[in-house]
């Protein structure tokens, strides 16, 4: 404890995550926690776990370091973990970072493959902008409904939901909401089978980009353009895309299965077996270590591409896998 609190006394304030954990190592937890619910709100996981150990006094804060952790997990692919802190964050939370946990909910259980829990919790989110009067907020969780809607086959309810949450989001929405709804608006168009709509519309966020977030928000753009590309027979662009998605994605899970899952795509449709299939291959060993939800996709992506080429024994092997998932 003594050499805890001599190097958390050398440590920079510039550094509150660091500094806060060893203060709570040295129990000095008074000094500790502010520090440590800083740096956790912030995006740093360990803070926020040691800020959450010890117990925040304000119940709103803890409420926003299990959002902060919820954020962290569905990063690395850890989709159920992240539902549980953000459930976990509702009862402790107030006012619009109430409808923020809502609509969070929705993009994790969309992330699952459960676009019937996504759109009530969307529903419930849009629902309590709208009581709070908040119409920008309340045009973005549309947009997220109708992302939902979109995957439970309502394609004009999905339109409508999506249109009318985007006029509202360019009426009166900052540019991180602007982004977010024209994705929102993108992934229905490209769910439709309408390639260059979703295309233009991923295009639309370019000049927005700074506003999206992280490398994890950044890579995740680029992939979901990629794919809209691909399927828009725009190859040369789209590989483009694919490589900037793979290089800011590193480690996390979802963008880099996105990217790969796209490229496949796009190798398949232009008849490129081989490409395709080491693309689909790279796509299900993320589903199979990180984001099994995903596995039925994977596996049909890569029967395809196996068909391809020519390689009809596993492609029969594997689509028979799918359809079991």
């Amino acid at each position: 404890a003594v050499l805890a609190g001599q190097l958390a006394a050398a440590v920079d304030a510039s550094d509150p995550g660091r500094k806060g954990r060893l203060l709570a190592m040295a129990g000095t937890t008074a000094e500790a926690l502010p520090l440590l619910v800083e740096a956790g709100s912030s995006g740093d996981p360990k803070a926020a776990e040691a800020a959450l150990e010890i117990g925040p006094e304000d119940p709103t804060e803890a409420g926003r370091l299990h959002l902060a952790l919820a954020a962290h997990h569905r990063s690395r692919g850890e989709t159920q973990v992240a539902i549980d802190h953000a459930r976990r964050s509702l009862p402790l939370l107030e006012g619009i970072a109430t409808i923020d946990a809502l609509g969070f909910l929705s993009q994790l259980h969309d992330d699952l493959q459960q676009p019937q829990a996504s759109s009530t919790w969307a529903n419930l989110a849009a629902g309590a902008a709208l009581n709070a009067g908040d119409k920008a907020k309340a045009g973005s969780i549309l947009t997220l409904a109708g992302r939902a809607m979109s995957r439970l086959g309502l394609a004009e309810e999905a339109a409508n939901a999506s249109d009318d949450g985007l006029a509202l989001v360019e009426a009166y929405g900052n540019p991180t909401q602007k982004a977010r709804a024209r994705s929102n608006r993108a992934w229905v168009y490209l769910d439709h089978g309408d390639a260059s709509e979703a295309a233009l519309g991923f295009d639309s966020i370019s000049d927005l980009a700074e506003y999206l977030g992280g490398q994890f928000d950044q890579a995740s753009r680029y992939a979901s353009q990629s794919r809209a590309l691909f399927h828009a027979c725009q190859s040369e662009t789209a590989i483009g895309y694919y490589e900037e998605a793979i290089r800011l994605a590193g480690d996390a899970p979802a963008p880099n299965f996105l990217a790969h899952l796209g490229f496949a795509e796009g190798a398949t449709l232009h008849a490129q077996g081989e490409s395709a299939v080491d693309a689909a291959e790279k796509a299900v060993a993320i589903t199979e270590s990180a984001m099994q939800p995903w596995r039925n996709v994977a596996y049909f992506t890569l029967a395809r591409a196996e068909r391809a080429a020519g390689l009809h024994a596993e492609a029969a092997e594997h689509l028979e896998q799918a359809r079991e998932l």
